[in-house]
């Protein structure tokens, strides 16, 4: 089942929902498409696929949580730093161990 922020405008109208816009600037990295940055362990995937809008940050700030995770470790900040800034197509590279980075490919789980 597809999630509440599967579109842009989805994505849109859920921040939209929750009151985020009315108090901050908020920017969809990945609404003007996506770019590639180069991995440096390169044993898992070659490279990330995040926002086209990240060049224009000059740094992240990250205020993230600690949790356990069933698929496979914990979340964090080196998580966020990853997922967080990434497109679609780069969760489900990213979520596929490089397999695919088509949200509609069964590999992507």
């Amino acid at each position: 089942m597809p999630g509440k922020r599967n579109t842009t405008e989805a994505h849109w109208q859920t921040i939209r929902d929750h009151g985020f816009s009315d108090y901050f600037v908020v920017d969809l990295m990945d609404e003007e498409g996506s770019m590639k940055i180069a991995a440096k362990d390169r044993k898992h995937i070659k490279y990330d696929i995040v926002g086209k809008h990240l060049p224009r940050y000059d740094y992240m700030i990250n205020l993230a949580h600690f949790k356990g995770h069933q698929m496979g470790g914990f979340g964090g900040v080196l998580k966020n730093a990853s997922i967080g800034v990434a497109s679609s197509a780069g969760k489900a590279y990213n979520h596929s161990a490089g397999a695919t980075d088509s949200v509609g490919d069964p590999r992507y789980v």
